[in-house]
Formats: structure tokens, sequence, C-alpha cells
């Protein structure tokens, strides 16, 4: 029989050792843990298809049951001072037949389980999306890992709640941790006292994300996953989550004329603590720089190699009035309706100053494209002129 199941496989820490001291005890040790099982598992309508002597097999109908099982058992545990459980929980194949029971799914619960430490409840990314609808279970991302006999890298969260260990992501030895060579950008926060600013700061953040993700081997999270927490207070962590990403790049920015007051900020989502920070001081003429330091000081803290300069395939103009046209009509793109039009102005604008400004005739045909589709211009009004803006941004950066 095959199913589709939520995995729980639990694990009797430091068994092995405690039967050689004393074998009676520790008998009666996994009597008392399986009565605990039996009645946590009953509870959450569960079947425990095999044990394992010191570990246990149990599948769940849905990904909450199995949580709410976990929890159940660990709290239990803690309030009667036994020795704990490691529990890993993963949603997958299992397979059960006259050999055994088997399958992928069992097999990456059993990995799980065993990144874990005594009283810890430890879920895949997989179970993560089966209860992210379920604000009342917390977890806190570990990072991706590689685990033995699984292919591709695996997110691993841990289970937040009392009674219940969560493990530093520096104690999981068992496992290579790729989780801080990913990061989302989120749209910098605008100090100035002109509201209008706000697309400069949105600007910024999106193009250190067009430059960070030149970077090889970093996972960058794409403006509009990164750009729906825009005006959100939300813990790092809770964003680490559901980005899915090791680290996050967030920040401010203060514009005075031709005078900039830029801060950024790197964070670790696993624990919350800062890996670089840095206050830019500098005039308007001096932003390409400031993006290309702030990127390589991500590259440098992340332990990534950058191949040549930053901006190494990133076309760019030096005329910032041109910048900040294109800028404004990036913002004023993305917010569709009649606010395209005035998009279009400002990227014409921007060619006016720099004609050989490739973004800006990417947005020029971006803008006549979107316009047409939405029938704001004519179809056959707009398809030739976006063609030819397109053309001239290939022309000027084949890249």
């Amino acid at each position: 029989m095959r199913q589709l199941a939520a995995i729980m496989f639990s694990d009797l820490v430091g068994f092995t050792a405690r039967m050689q001291e004393d074998e009676g005890g520790a008998r009666e040790l996994v009597r008392q843990h399986r009565d605990v099982l039996e009645r946590a598992v009953t509870a959450g309508s569960g079947e425990t298809l095999q044990f394992y002597g010191d570990g246990a097999l149990t599948v769940f109908p849905s990904a909450v049951n199995a949580v709410d099982c976990a929890v159940r058992i660990q709290q239990e545990l803690a309030g009667s001072g036994s020795t704990r459980l490691r529990i890993g929980l993963h949603v997958g194949d299992v397979i059960h037949d006259e050999l055994g029971v088997y399958g992928d799914g069992v097999n990456v619960a059993a990995r799980v389980q065993e990144l874990g430490v005594p009283g810890s409840i430890l879920l895949s990314a997989r179970i993560r999306d089966e209860i992210k609808n379920h604000p009342r279970i917390r977890v806190r991302p570990l990072g991706d890992f590689r685990l033995k006999n699984v292919k591709q890298p695996l997110g691993i969260l841990a289970v937040e709640a009392e009674g219940v260990v969560i493990p530093d992501s520096q104690d999981l030895p068992k496992a290579q941790n790729e989780s801080q060579k990913s990061i989302a950008v989120l749209p910098f926060e605008n100090m100035s006292p002109d509201p209008e600013n706000e697309y400069f700061c949105d600007g910024i953040a999106e193009e250190i994300i067009n430059v960070l993700a030149q970077l090889p081997g970093l996972k960058v999270a794409g403006r509009t996953s990164a750009f729906s927490f825009k005006g959100r207070v939300l813990d790092v962590r809770e964003i680490g989550t559901k980005l899915n990403v090791g680290t996050v790049l967030s920040g401010s920015v203060r514009k005075m004329g031709d005078q900039l007051r830029i801060t950024a900020q790197l964070v670790d989502v696993t624990n919350g603590y800062q890996l670089w920070s840095e206050r830019f001081d500098r005039r308007l003429d001096d932003i390409f720089a400031i993006q290309d330091e702030i990127a390589t000081n991500i590259a440098e803290r992340l332990e990534i190699t950058i191949g040549g300069t930053v901006r190494q395939s990133r076309p760019n103009t030096e005329n910032v009035e041109a910048y900040e046209l294109y800028l404004k009509g990036r913002g004023l793109l993305y917010q569709r309706g009649m606010a395209m039009f005035r998009a279009q102005r400002c990227f014409e604008e921007a060619l006016a100053r720099d004609a050989q400004y490739a973004l800006a005739h990417a947005g020029l045909a971006d803008s006549y494209s979107i316009l047409g589709y939405y029938g704001l211009i004519a179809p056959p009004e707009a398809w030739p002129p976006a063609r030819q803006a397109a053309d001239r941004a290939v022309a000027l950066a084949p890249e």
C-alpha cells in the first residue's frame, strides 16, 4: 500500500549507551516513551506503523495533526523529566507491504530527525508549506542542509513551543549549512521629508537585487516576493521562513538635494544577529559606487567569490538625473493604470539626458508594451515603438 502522509520519525536519544549501562532501566524507559507516544498519536488521529526499538515511525492524515502530536509528546516528556526524543517531520510517500515500511518520505523524515537535539522537533520545508496558514504553529528557520542520500538541499525549520528545544543551526554538525548563501532585499525605508522620494528608495533596493543576482552561488529572492513585505512590521525570522532565505538586507535612504544618507543591515534570519551594517554619507553622484559597495560587502560576509567587478554585466549610465528618472519610471510602471503614461514620460526624459542608457530604452519598451496590453494605447500604435525601444536596448547592451 502506498500513501501520501505527514510522517513523524522519533528517536530516543542515548538509548544504546543506556542499554549497555542498565538493560532493565533502558527497557522501562522505552515502555514509558511508547505509552506517551501512543496516547499522543491516538489523540492526533495518527498511526504508528513501526517501532524500531528506540524509535518509531508514525503517519498522520495532516501535517497539522503531526506537528500537534510532536509538541504534545515533547511537552509531556519535558514535564516528566524523562529522557527526551528527537523528532523529525516530513510529507511524502510511505509504502507499506510484506517487505516492511519504506519510501523516500520515510528516509527524509529519518534524516531530518537525525539533525535534531534532545527535545527538538524539526520540520522539512514541505511540512512548513502545509502548516503556513496556521499562525498558532510557530516555526524558526535553521537553514538549508544537505542530508545523507538526499540529492537536493532541504530547508529545515524548528518548532517553537513551550517545552520544545530549539537547536542552534551551529549545533547541527551532520549537514552542510547553505542557508547564508541566500538573501532577500527588502524595500528601503524612505527617511526623506519628501514622500515622492519613495520611488528612489524602492529603486535602490531593486538595483541591489539586480547586482546580487549576478553573483554565482547566491540565491536572491525576486523583487515581487521581497517587496510584498513593504510597509509591514514582521520579525526577520518570519520573513526568512516565508521567502526561504538565510539572510535579509534592509535599509533606509535620506535624500536632501544632492546629499544622500543610506544605511544598510544584513541579518542572519536563524538568530536575528547582524552580519554587517554600514552608513553611507555621500553625494548623489556616488550612488552607483554605493550600490556596488553594498553588494561587495554582502558577498564578503557570505563568503561568495566575485569574478571581476560586481557590475560586470549591468548596463548603466553615469548621468545621475537620467538614473533618477529611470527609477521613478520603474516605480510608476509598477503602479499600473494611468501612472504608466507618467512612467513613459520619465523614460523619455531619461533618454533625453543619456540616449545611450540601455535600461531606459528597456523601460520605454515595457511602458509601451503594457499600455498596449491594457488597451490604454491601441495595440497597433503601441507595438512598433515598443519593438524599436527593445531593439535599441539590446543593441546597446547585448548581454
